[in-house]
């Protein structure tokens, strides 16, 4: 749900960028076990791209939460989960950022040029 009736207490997202930063893109195999309605348990591995729990929590401890993700097969290890939608508002607002480090840096050329030319 997004609508603003729905929300309060919004707010900016602080230093998006900078804590962007902190998080790494991966390319990683996935092991994970399951077990389908009525057939035995197997392991599936498949080649993933995402991020690392540990390093997201670290910087946006609000976006990871720890479950038994496995439990359908057997294993009730609790385990790190993201919530990657909530990363999307935060790239929004760093590509934001960015655009303004870059209108900036365009600026600073043009000016460059303006001097070398006169």
């Amino acid at each position: 749900v997004s609508d603003k009736r729905l929300k309060s207490n919004i707010q900016p997202i602080s230093s998006p960028l900078d804590r962007l930063m902190l998080i790494n893109g991966r390319r990683y195999v996935l092991t994970t076990t399951a077990k389908p309605y009525g057939e035995e348990v197997s392991t599936r591995t498949t080649e993933q791209y995402g991020v690392i729990a540990q390093e997201v929590e670290a910087v946006f401890p609000e976006m990871v939460s720890q479950k038994a993700v496995l439990n359908n097969a057997g294993d009730n290890t609790i385990y790190k989960t993201v919530n990657y939608d909530q990363l999307i508002p935060v790239l929004i607002e760093a590509v934001k950022e960015l655009n303004l480090k870059v209108e900036d840096l365009e600026e600073q050329i043009k000016q460059l040029k303006q001097q070398q030319q006169q």
